[in-house]
């Protein structure tokens, strides 16, 4: 089975799913889309990181860390990630 490369969302360059899935772990039900077990534990990780490990594991997943680091770390991050999902659906 060969999977197909999730759509890469012009704004920031992150993949759709990330996204969602990002949004899904700060409680957005409208525009967030449940990831599996190992994404939900990825992302409970960096959100929890400091500073220095989460630099460690963006070097393995950049593309959810900087979607973390947006949401969680970035004035206006969320809403912004909430804008990328909206404009894309």
């Amino acid at each position: 089975m060969v999977q197909s490369t999730p759509p890469l969302v012009e704004n920031r360059g992150l993949p759709l799913d990330v996204v969602r899935h990002v949004l899904w772990h700060f409680g957005d039900s409208v525009y967030g889309v449940e990831p599996g077990m190992f994404r939900q534990r990825l992302m409970l990780t960096v959100s929890s990181a400091d500073q220095e490990n989460r630099a460690l594991l963006a070097k393995g997943f950049p593309e959810i860390v900087g979607a973390m680091n947006l949401a969680q770390l970035t004035e206006g991050g969320f809403e912004e990630l909430r804008s990328i999902a909206k404009a894309a659906l």
